[in-house]
Protein backbone atom coordinates (compact mmCIF):
# COMPACT_ATOMS: atom_id res chain seq x y z
CA UNK A 1 0.00 0.00 0.00
CA UNK A 2 1.67 3.49 -1.19
CA UNK A 3 0.25 5.80 1.42
CA UNK A 4 1.55 3.30 4.17
CA UNK A 5 5.08 4.02 3.16
CA UNK A 6 4.27 7.73 3.11
CA UNK A 7 2.24 8.19 6.53
CA UNK A 8 2.09 6.29 9.77
CA UNK A 9 -1.48 5.14 9.39
CA UNK A 10 -3.19 3.05 12.46
CA UNK A 11 -3.67 -0.65 11.04
CA UNK A 12 -7.70 -1.47 10.46
CA UNK A 13 -8.50 -3.33 13.37
CA UNK A 14 -7.17 -0.03 15.53
CA UNK A 15 -9.58 1.98 13.60
CA UNK A 16 -12.65 -0.41 13.89
CA UNK A 17 -11.88 -0.70 17.47
CA UNK A 18 -12.18 2.70 17.99
CA UNK A 19 -14.68 3.72 15.80
CA UNK A 20 -17.05 0.66 17.28
CA UNK A 21 -16.69 3.06 20.76
CA UNK A 22 -18.66 5.30 19.18
CA UNK A 23 -22.34 5.46 19.43
CA UNK A 24 -24.20 5.78 15.60
CA UNK A 25 -27.68 4.93 15.97
CA UNK A 26 -30.12 5.88 13.63
CA UNK A 27 -31.77 9.05 14.34
CA UNK A 28 -29.89 12.48 15.59
CA UNK A 29 -26.92 11.10 17.21
CA UNK A 30 -27.24 12.62 20.50
CA UNK A 31 -23.50 11.57 21.82
CA UNK A 32 -22.36 14.26 18.70
CA UNK A 33 -24.63 16.57 19.99
CA UNK A 34 -23.20 16.92 23.40
CA UNK A 35 -20.07 17.26 21.75
CA UNK A 36 -20.97 19.99 19.58
CA UNK A 37 -22.54 21.80 22.41
CA UNK A 38 -19.26 21.58 24.40
CA UNK A 39 -17.07 22.75 21.40
CA UNK A 40 -18.70 25.19 20.60
CA UNK A 41 -18.00 27.17 23.93
CA UNK A 42 -14.33 27.51 22.47
CA UNK A 43 -15.08 28.92 18.92
CA UNK A 44 -15.72 32.12 17.98
CA UNK A 45 -18.87 33.69 17.17
CA UNK A 46 -18.08 33.54 13.38
CA UNK A 47 -16.84 29.88 13.31
CA UNK A 48 -20.17 28.76 15.05
CA UNK A 49 -21.95 29.55 11.67
CA UNK A 50 -23.27 26.60 9.60
CA UNK A 51 -25.25 25.09 7.61
CA UNK A 52 -27.25 21.60 7.94
CA UNK A 53 -27.05 19.84 4.35
CA UNK A 54 -28.29 16.10 3.91
CA UNK A 55 -27.61 13.38 1.04
CA UNK A 56 -28.96 10.19 0.09
CA UNK A 57 -27.09 7.15 -0.44
CA UNK A 58 -27.78 3.83 -1.55
CA UNK A 59 -27.50 0.22 0.16
CA UNK A 60 -27.93 -2.91 -0.59
CA UNK A 61 -30.92 -4.19 0.86
CA UNK A 62 -30.09 -6.88 3.86
CA UNK A 63 -30.37 -7.30 7.94
CA UNK A 64 -27.26 -6.97 10.23
CA UNK A 65 -27.52 -7.63 13.67
CA UNK A 66 -25.40 -4.84 16.49
CA UNK A 67 -24.40 -7.01 18.90
CA UNK A 68 -22.76 -4.70 20.92
CA UNK A 69 -26.17 -2.30 20.83
CA UNK A 70 -28.43 -5.27 20.48
CA UNK A 71 -29.69 -4.09 17.29
CA UNK A 72 -30.98 -5.28 14.49
CA UNK A 73 -30.20 -2.96 11.74
CA UNK A 74 -31.60 -2.36 8.16
CA UNK A 75 -35.59 -2.15 7.79
CA UNK A 76 -36.96 1.23 7.61
CA UNK A 77 -39.07 2.40 11.06
CA UNK A 78 -42.57 3.89 9.67
CA UNK A 79 -45.35 3.92 11.93
CA UNK A 80 -47.62 3.90 9.17
CA UNK A 81 -46.99 0.46 7.78
CA UNK A 82 -47.43 -3.14 9.69
CA UNK A 83 -44.89 -4.43 7.62
CA UNK A 84 -41.14 -3.51 8.09
CA UNK A 85 -39.68 -2.89 5.21
CA UNK A 86 -35.91 -3.71 4.09
CA UNK A 87 -34.14 -0.34 3.67
CA UNK A 88 -32.28 0.36 0.29
CA UNK A 89 -31.12 3.87 1.16
CA UNK A 90 -29.94 6.44 3.47
CA UNK A 91 -30.75 9.44 4.10
CA UNK A 92 -27.54 11.67 6.06
CA UNK A 93 -27.42 14.52 7.52
CA UNK A 94 -24.60 16.84 7.99
CA UNK A 95 -23.35 20.05 9.86
CA UNK A 96 -20.96 22.48 7.59
CA UNK A 97 -19.02 25.03 8.43
CA UNK A 98 -19.27 28.45 6.83
CA UNK A 99 -16.54 30.57 7.84
CA UNK A 100 -14.83 27.25 8.69
CA UNK A 101 -14.35 24.33 6.67
CA UNK A 102 -15.24 20.77 8.24
CA UNK A 103 -18.25 18.50 7.87
CA UNK A 104 -20.07 16.40 10.81
CA UNK A 105 -22.49 13.86 10.32
CA UNK A 106 -25.40 14.74 13.00
CA UNK A 107 -27.53 11.95 11.95
CA UNK A 108 -29.19 9.18 9.85
CA UNK A 109 -32.38 7.13 8.89
CA UNK A 110 -32.87 4.33 7.02
CA UNK A 111 -35.59 4.76 3.94
CA UNK A 112 -37.42 2.57 1.23
CA UNK A 113 -37.96 4.81 -1.20
CA UNK A 114 -35.29 7.90 -3.20
CA UNK A 115 -35.83 11.47 -2.70
CA UNK A 116 -35.82 13.67 -5.37
CA UNK A 117 -35.25 17.64 -5.51
CA UNK A 118 -38.10 17.86 -8.01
Amino acid sequence: MVSSSIFALPSRSTLTSRLSRIPFKPGINLHIQENLKHQSTKLKDINKNCILIFDEMALSAGLRYDKKNDMILGLQKNQNSQTPKFADHALVFMLRGIARSGKQPYAYYYSTQHYSNG
